[in-house]
């Protein structure tokens, strides 16, 4: 009996010993704490506030998720199906304004170029680069676009269907918009559409945080749609903490039967965005590796659907004749790694001030056949040519890509205007009415040098005018009425 009860108390006092020893934290890793957080290596503070200069260049990583002990982040699962299935991070209050802090000074960007795209370059056809503000027609983004003829957009069910649209860095989300209005309603006729966005923090320039801005607008005005129809092409939500290559959401992509306004094209808009400073100086979105900006570039040097596409947009044509680059023509204030303007800006903003901006359209390419061309020629300023013999009936096309410029013919002592383009505006085109034929020469006047191209050629010749292949708009006329902001 004794043997038995001396068992079974060595038994008993095992069990104790165990439960003790598992319920106490081992050496080096104390126990969990609610105040206690995980910080991110590598350099916490934030980066030192940069002078208007910029010229300064930094290599600081990028912030991994901080959190807050007195910010607790919420926790959701990435259900995209481009993306692993992972935990997301969302944070707000003071966490989010640390994470923000930690992000790299822009500069980062000037020599730690980003290889991700906004978009897979197979699901666009055009685009166009930063018109600056020393162009002929500024605006404060860059664009690509769509083609509303592509079938893979067509009769699609499901919003992943549609092109993904990526993070072009690491940061985090900063605004959402699902449903917002551009009001043409002051037009004639009137018009409107409705787009949806998001912005990236990606970067701070001194106390100033710098987004990634993209906007979407399918141009569509939702007729027969619910007012929250983008919200499921919008995978993120502000204050996501995302990485460099996680889809933010899918672009509607319309049919033509939807598509809406006069010559408007499909596009995603982009820039850098100074936040709280407005949209009349945005930055040159120039954050991207050689490779990806010879690409971008090529989309609107070589349209993959052409300049006679029914899918064309005004839009394409700022960057008819325009050379390689993420900006052109751009002021100071929109060189986001300098002081000073540039011409081009595709690297630092350095290496830019070597770049070559001067616009050269090719006259052999801007509407007829080369096999039918009588008489080309393209340049830049003001030109006069020789006296030359047309022996049949003759028409010309003219391209400019800014203004002032003006083109006349003159046949027989009697000078006859082709084409006159005043001061204001950015890349035209027209062709003439049929001229008999008979002995002329081409006076051209381009003072501000942006560059032209004058192309003859038989009256019986077929042409490209871009816009003259494009599908007649549902609306305008007949838009329903403006909505009001949801």
């Amino acid at each position: 009996m004794r043997i038995k009860l001396a068992l079974v108390l060595s038994v008993l006092i095992v069990i104790l010993v165990f439960a003790y020893y598992s319920a106490s934290p081992a050496p080096g890793k104390p126990s969990p704490s609610i105040n206690e957080t995980n910080e991110p290596m590598g350099n916490e503070e934030t980066s030192e506030s940069q002078s208007p200069g910029k010229v300064q260049q930094t290599s600081t990583p990028l912030p991994q998720s901080v959190n807050s002990p007195t910010s607790v982040p919420s926790k959701k699962t990435f259900n995209s199906s481009t993306n692993p299935s992972r935990d997301v991070t969302v944070l707000s209050g003071r966490a989010r304004d640390k994470f923000i802090q930690n992000l790299p000074d822009l500069s980062y960007f000037a020599i730690n170029k980003s290889d991700r795209f906004i978009v897979d370059f197979e699901d666009v056809i055009a685009a166009h680069p930063y018109p600056g503000q020393r162009s002929p027609a500024p605006h404060n983004d860059a664009q690509i676009y769509f083609s509303n003829s592509d079938e893979r957009w067509q009769n699609e069910r499901r919003p992943s269907d549609y092109p993904a649209i990526y993070a072009v860095a690491d940061g985090i989300i900063t605004g959402v918009d699902a449903y917002s209005l551009n009001d043409h309603t002051d037009y004639d006729p009137p018009w409107w559409h409705a787009k949806y966005a998001f912005v990236i923090a990606i970067a701070n320039e001194g106390d100033v945080v710098i987004n990634f801005q993209y906007m979407m607008e399918p141009y569509i005005n939702l007729e027969n749609k619910p007012s929250d129809f983008y919200d499921e092409f919008i995978l993120v939500e502000s204050g996501q903490v995302v990485k460099k290559g996680d889809v933010l959401g899918y672009m509607y992509v319309p049919p033509f039967e939807q598509k809406i306004g006069p010559r408007a094209s499909t596009h995603i808009a982009f820039a850098l965005e100074r936040q709280g400073q407005g949209n009349l100086y945005m930055y040159a979105p120039a954050i991207f590796t050689e490779d990806v900006v010879a690409e971008f570039g090529n989309l609107w040097q070589n349209p993959k659907e052409g300049w006679g596409s029914s899918s064309f947009g005004n839009d394409w044509l700022r960057a008819r004749g325009v050379p390689m680059g993420m900006g052109w023509m751009i002021s100071a204030n929109e060189n986001p790694f300098g002081d000073w303007p540039l011409d081009v800006i595709a690297y630092d903003g350095i290496r830019d001030l070597e770049l070559d901006g001067q616009a050269k359209l090719n006259a052999t390419d801007i509407g007829f056949s080369e096999k039918d061309l009588i008489f080309h020629l393209d340049g830049n300023g003001d030109y006069v040519s020789e006296e030359f013999n047309i022996p049949v009936e003759w028409q010309i096309i003219v391209a400019s890509i800014g203004g002032p410029m003006s083109v006349s013919a003159t046949s027989d002592q009697r000078k006859m205007p082709i084409y006159d383009r005043g001061p204001d505006g950015g890349y035209w085109q027209s062709i003439s009415p049929t001229i008999p034929p008979g002995r002329t020469f081409i006076t051209v006047s381009d003072p501000s040098e942006w560059g032209w191209a004058i192309a003859i050629a038989p009256a019986d010749s077929q042409y490209v005018i871009p816009g003259e292949n494009t599908r007649n708009p549902s609306c305008p006329p007949g838009c329903p009425p403006l909505p009001a902001p949801r």
